[in-house]
C-alpha cells in the first residue's frame, strides 16, 4: 500500500522531473510513500468508550444546572415581554 502525501513543490528539481520505479509512467512525487511501516487492521483490541481521560475531573452539580434552567427561564420571559410591549407600541 502506497500513501500519497508529498508535496512535489517540497522535492529539488531533480526530483520533480524523475519518473517513478514503481511505474515508468508516473511522476517520482505520485509515488514517494509519505508514512512507512506495517499496516495492522486494528490497534486497539475494543471502539473505545466515553470521553478522552485527560486527568481533570468534571463535576456536574444539579444546583448549577437548576440556575441554568432558571436563568434560561426569566431570559425567555423578558423576551416575551418586550415582544408583548412592542406589539401593543405599534398598535396605538
Amino acid at each position: 500500500m502506497v500513501l500519497d502525501g508529498v508535496g512535489p513543490m517540497n522535492l529539488s528539481q531533480t526530483y520533480q522531473q524523475e519518473m517513478s520505479p514503481l511505474d515508468d509512467s508516473l511522476p517520482l512525487a505520485a509515488t514517494l510513500p509519505a508514512a512507512c511501516g506495517a499496516l495492522n487492521a486494528s490497534q486497539m483490541g475494543a471502539v473505545p468508550e466515553g470521553g478522552v481521560d485527560t486527568g481533570v475531573e468534571q463535576k456536574t452539580d444539579p444546583s448549577s444546572t437548576a440556575v441554568g434552567i432558571g436563568a434560561g427561564a426569566v431570559g425567555l420571559a423578558a423576551v416575551g415581554r418586550g415582544v408583548v410591549y412592542l406589539q401593543r407600541r405599534y398598535r396605538t
